[in-house]
């Protein structure tokens, strides 16, 4: 912390006295007027430290104590990210007369912001948080109205954005996390709409649901330009009057940048956003995942907000009933909490590296955990929004699987098995469940002691030679969830794959570089090649739709 020495600060009380300057007569100086009366006796870095210390302390007696208690709050050293910064400089912003435009606080802006700032970027910050504070006020007299909320966010973003840009930017390409999952953004961030089909299942009978879809491929947008409809939709939610109980809840808003831990879990990864020419793909691709995913989780998350006050539920900064709601949205669209509030939040890279969505397979088990239907402490809101969704969702994905076997196809309803809740065509099968028949298969099989083989053989755990049991069961469900890199490594130490084909360089590359729906689509072709059906339910599988088509064996 700065303080002055015991000889300068006689050398400042006298002159003050000398010059007969009162603290009123400091306020009216501007940064720069004050800055230089300080420089003039006692030197340049004493006096910018000094001004500082005035702009941020002293002066908080007069009135624009708010002001600095703002930029206080967000500039300090517990809290550094700019993003918090910024959104502070705004809260500062709004105190402020036209008139007092003078008095904006270079310095501790300049040093609070990390980086060196001009007058002239000075001026633009305070240039843009008016804009945005003067749309607030505009949308505070008519709260609800969207197109103001749009407005407001779009300037509050433009704010956002500018400040972001003054901050010195980390190369992604020395990033060992983004190296490290370049593999998994490979599988995933190629037009590949997998969001609704996989994060969204347990959403998929909530109308909210299909208006986000219905508007995912206008996040898509032109591949070669910034998408409007994904602005709009960020713009839409941090200029919301409710936005604040979602960030209060933690409620899983992500966005693309640099951060690796506020990205969905499936685009851990920003290098093949920077590859001339399919990064505009990619890119396009990921407005699309996360677009689809914010619409749904922000909407869902305001529709139960809502119900909740209905209901004279407390709806405030800080209550239990914004965390559950809020949990409930999460789980159901696979961006589980990693620990009680989110404690292990920080963790998630690691948790990427090691896992392929470590987030959506805690959402699941939370998805399916009876005590959150039963439980008298969660908000009453949150469990029958929870119940409504998940038999929905079950309803659904049964009414599909006979809808399937009516048709003609195969399906098998045993959930020991391991072909359970698929529709088999052919060689090729379709798993429409999101993922997560796995964790209802795995548990039956454990707790059964039992497996049936998907040529039908029914095999108990633990018998004859080589056979699986109960430990094999469990491991091979983790492996199966592990990230492309980390299975990499397994399957080199194993000696072969999943599947128990022979460990090779080309096979490898092949199941961990080919985007998901390309790749099943080439199965297809190779080994069911005059299955009619098939092609025609493959284009489900671009949409989060899991696609297999049985291979020989390699040995």
């Amino acid at each position: 912390m700065f303080c002055l020495t015991p000889n300068a600060t006689d050398l400042l009380k006298q002159r003050l006295i000398e010059d007969k300057i009162t603290p009123q007569d400091l306020n009216e100086m501007d940064s720069e007027q004050r800055h230089g009366y300080f420089a003039s006796f006692l030197g340049e870095p004493t006096a910018t430290k000094l001004n500082e210390m005035v702009e941020g302390k002293l002066l908080l007696k007069n009135q624009q104590q708010g002001l600095i208690n703002g930029l206080k709050q967000v500039f300090g050293e517990k809290h550094p990210a700019l993003r918090d910064a910024v959104s502070k400089v705004m809260r500062m912003e709004k105190l402020l007369k036209p008139e007092e435009e003078d008095k904006f606080l270079a310095d501790l802006a300049a040093h609070k912001l990390g980086s060196t700032v001009t007058m002239d970027e000075t001026a633009k910050i305070y240039d843009l948080a008016k804009a945005a504070s003067d749309s607030k006020a505009i949308l505070e007299k008519d709260p609800l109205n969207k197109e103001k909320i749009i407005d407001y966010g779009n300037k509050y973003l433009d704010l956002v954005d500018y400040a972001d840009s003054l901050k010195p930017k980390a190369n992604p390409f020395a990033s060992f996390s983004n190296w490290w999952n370049l593999p998994k953004s490979a599988l995933t961030s190629v037009l590949h709409f997998s969001a609704p089909g996989v994060q969204g299942w347990g959403m998929a009978t909530t109308g909210r649901f299909w208006q986000a879809f219905g508007k995912m491929f206008r996040y898509f947008g032109n591949p070669l330009e910034d998408s409007e409809a994904y602005r709009d939709l960020n713009a839409y939610i941090v200029g919301h009057p409710d936005y604040k109980f979602a960030k209060d809840g933690k409620l899983g808003l992500t966005h693309l940048g640099d951060k690796l831990n506020m990205r969905e879990e499936a685009i851990q990864s920003s290098l093949l956003e920077h590859v001339p020419g399919l990064g505009k793909i990619v890119t396009a691709s990921n407005r699309a995942f996360g677009g689809f995913l914010n619409d749904l989780r922000f909407n869902r998350f305001i529709d139960l907000l809502n119900a909740a006050r209905l209901h004279g539920e407390d709806v405030s900064i800080g209550s239990k009933v914004v965390k559950d709601i809020a949990n409930t949205v999460n789980d159901f669209t696979g961006r589980g909490q990693l620990g009680e509030n989110d404690r292990f939040a920080s963790a998630q890279v690691l948790a990427n590296n090691v896992f392929f969505a470590p987030r959506k397979m805690i959402a699941t088990m939370n998805m399916f955990n009876p005590v959150r239907y039963i439980d008298p402490n969660t908000s009453p809101t949150a469990r029958i929004g929870a119940a409504r969704q998940l038999v929905g969702s079950l309803i659904a994905t049964y009414s599909m699987l006979q809808l399937a076997q009516m048709a003609g196809a195969k399906v098998n309803l045993d959930p020991r098995s391991q072909d359970f809740a698929k529709i088999k065509i052919g060689k090729t099968d379709f798993n429409i469940t999101g993922g997560n028949s796995t964790y209802i298969r795995t548990l039956a099989q454990i707790a059964t002691n039992t497996k049936i083989t998907t040529g039908g053989r029914k095999r108990t755990l633990g018998k004859g030679y080589d056979a699986a049991t109960r430990f094999d069961v469990a491991i091979g469900f983790m492996r199966g969830k592990l990230s492309p890199s980390a299975s990499v490594i397994v399957d080199g130490l194993k000696g072969k794959d999943m599947v128990g084909n022979k460990f090779s360089v080309e096979n490898e590359a092949y199941n961990k570089f080919v985007p998901i729906f390309t790749k099943s689509f080439i199965d297809l072709v190779r080994n069911d090649r005059d299955n009619g059906l098939a092609y025609v339910g493959s284009l489900a599988a671009a949409l989060g739709v899991e696609m297999h088509t049985k291979e020989p064996r390699h040995k």
